[in-house]
């Protein structure tokens, strides 16, 4: 073999070494790419996408309680509100907080779901009556989704209305002082979970370290909420 075949033949060997380093080296490239991308399948944890507030709201049964009490006042319909009220009745109170009682006497009462009135009205001795079309007129504006909810670390209202051994829990001041922290500077509608307990539907401000607005207070029943009380405080 002359040296111009050797030259070839050292040339054509190079080429064929080059060719299957090549081949080897995609393979194992391939195989080192599938193998780590089939054990990230089998190993990954799946996140589910957080709802959004609205989203969450929606899907939430106990919010429907607040919604069919702001249509039940809307169309003065007494028999849809009393579907919802709690089977230990519901509590109206009235205080004119920002008056210290000048405008008008402090009001606290039981009613039992029979004693609900047709026009909706909790007649108050020598005053206006309590008239709950007069209430939560911001909040039946808006669609229930459109209302902001929070939740509040509070051991909550925890009504106890016991006539026969004069039993009255919370006390105003305290059901005022809670009234208060739920509220803002603004006046604003809003939705408070407290704990898992209760829950409340809020139309308020703070003017002038008075606090005026309407609550109402849904408490959890067996699994469901029921409206509890109405604070009206002016």
């Amino acid at each position: 073999m002359n040296s111009k075949m050797l030259y070839r033949f050292a040339i054509v060997l190079g080429i064929i070494l080059l060719l299957f380093s090549g081949c080897k080296q995609t393979k194992d490239n391939f195989n080192g790419e599938y193998s780590s991308n089939d054990s990230i399948n089998d190993n990954a944890n799946y996140t589910e996408t957080e709802p959004t507030p609205q989203q969450t709201i929606s899907k939430a049964e106990d919010l429907k309680v607040i919604e069919e009490m702001l249509l039940a006042i809307k169309n003065s319909d007494a028999a849809a509100l009393k579907e919802i009220i709690s089977p230990a009745g519901l509590i109206v109170m009235r205080n004119f907080s920002s008056g210290l009682g000048a405008r008008g006497k402090d009001v606290r009462n039981l009613y039992a779901i029979d004693e609900i009135q047709d026009n909706l009205q909790f007649e108050v001795s020598g005053e206006t009556p309590i008239d709950l079309k007069d209430l939560f007129k911001e909040s039946q504006k808006v669609s229930i989704i459109e209302l902001p909810v929070s939740q509040l670390d509070s051991d909550g209202f925890n009504f106890i209305h016991d006539v026969e051994n004069d039993i009255y829990e919370p006390s105003s001041d305290d059901i005022i002082d809670l009234c208060e922290e739920l509220s803002s500077y603004e006046y604003s509608s809003y939705i408070v979970k407290l704990e898992d307990k209760e829950m409340v539907l809020g139309e308020s401000q703070i003017v002038n370290y008075s606090i005026i607005g309407n609550w109402a207070v849904f408490e959890k029943t067996d699994g469901e909420f029921y409206l509890r009380a109405i604070i009206d405080l002016r």
